[in-house]
């Protein structure tokens, strides 16, 4: 017998389905994630699966996928927010023009994200200088130096 609580078998299985999931039968599982009971398991595990997918698509694609996605995501602010994070990252990698009052105010995870993996040397300017932590401005410096700028 083992002592793993019930929603952490769901979230184990829903994060496994989801990652074998094709592309006719994701959103309908996605859906059916989102209608658990515990929606914090629910929303983790969708989550987990939007970074999932995003790492691995460009700008074009990313905007694709996220489209039906968002569209379910419906009332859930976290998965809107990752998307929108996810959406201005992927942005700024393929060299879209920074905003930069919006990256210096933009969230945790988009700024450590932004810092730890864009290739935008402007975005990596304004979180070196603007960072909300000592950690992304650190990161942010390291990389841009790497990278070849300043």
């Amino acid at each position: 017998m083992t002592d793993t609580p019930p929603e952490h078998a769901r979230h184990e299985r829903y994060l496994r389905d989801l990652s074998q999931a094709s592309e006719s039968t994701e959103l309908d599982l996605i859906r059916t994630v989102l209608a658990d009971p515990d929606q914090v398991m629910a929303v983790s595990a969708v989550l987990t699966h939007i970074d999932r997918c995003a790492g691995g698509l460009d700008e074009a694609q990313f905007e694709a996928w996220s489209a039906p996605v968002t569209a379910l995501a419906g009332h859930h602010d976290p998965l809107l927010r990752r998307i929108r994070d996810w959406t201005r990252l992927k942005a700024m990698d393929a060299g879209r023009p920074v905003d930069t009052a919006d990256l210096a105010t933009a969230g945790d995870w988009l700024q450590r994200a932004a810092a730890e993996t864009t290739t935008s040397l402007e975005a990596l300017a304004v979180l070196a200088a603007h960072g909300r932590t000592r950690r992304v401005r650190n990161a942010a410096q390291v990389r841009a130096k790497r990278l070849g700028g300043v």
